[in-house]
């Protein structure tokens, strides 16, 4: 929920530069045609229309290296054509990260970062009296600067985070993996694949093969003769003759 605020409040900042960077430089103060003008602003937020080809977590790393870099340059700068760059490159980055925070972060934590960045904005431009921190000169500027980029880059590796960087503690094991209430970032493919190849570790067990039972069948079946009872004589010879 943090590092959505403070994203947000950092892109907040940015645009309070792109906006004005726009119309006077890029605009030259009305020289330059409207049409232009669209157009260049709305490159910078179609942009971001290619973070779908990425995964969420290189979407949300590198947007937030992109949009710190941009806001200390731009504190840097005093204007001119960095100042319009940087500005532009930082809108656009920070939609990189907003993606990536929508597809990691869980569901529950969205509606209140966006509510908490855009109170801490508020607030900040309202005890600033209206002139805020990139507009400013001065070591107070560049401290209040510097640990809002810092505190920014900190909750990139908080414990939360730690799952996104190292691989889940069942994937060299033999136990079966956690449900799905645990894993909530790995997409349903992963997970289904990870599946199967538990399945194949697992020992085949045979089961045992009964042995054929030798079938009784009676003699006339088997087609051989009655066993003679001890005693009898089946020749008629020896009977006649006796």
């Amino acid at each position: 929920m943090l590092l959505l605020a403070l994203g947000l409040a950092l892109l907040i900042d940015v645009l309070r530069v792109f906006l004005p960077s726009l119309i006077t430089l890029f605009g030259r103060a009305g020289e330059t045609p409207a049409e232009l003008m669209g157009l260049y602003a709305a490159l910078w937020f179609v942009l971001p229309c290619l973070a779908p080809l990425l995964r969420p977590r290189w979407s949300l790393l590198g947007g937030a290296a992109v949009l710190v870099a941009a806001r200390l340059g731009l504190q840097a700068f005093d204007g001119g054509t960095p100042q319009l760059a940087l500005a532009s490159v930082g809108v656009s980055a920070a939609l990189f990260f907003l993606y990536g925070c929508s597809r990691t972060l869980p569901r529950a934590a969205v509606p209140t970062g966006i509510a908490a960045g855009l109170a801490f904005a508020v607030a900040v431009h309202l005890l600033l009296d209206g002139v805020d921190l990139v507009w400013r000169d001065g070591p107070l500027s560049w401290l209040a600067t510097l640990t809002l980029s810092a505190a920014f880059a900190a909750l990139l590796h908080p414990p939360a985070f730690a799952a996104l960087f190292r691989s889940p503690p069942w994937r060299h094991s033999s136990a079966s993996p956690p449900s799905a209430a645990r894993w909530p970032l790995q997409p349903a493919l992963g997970r289904r694949a990870r599946l199967t190849r538990a399945d194949r570790r697992r020992p085949a067990v045979t089961p045992p093969v009964a042995s054929p039972r030798r079938s009784r069948r009676s003699p006339q079946a088997r087609g051989s003769s009655p066993r003679e009872p001890r005693g009898s004589c089946s020749a008629p010879r020896c009977c006649s003759s006796a």
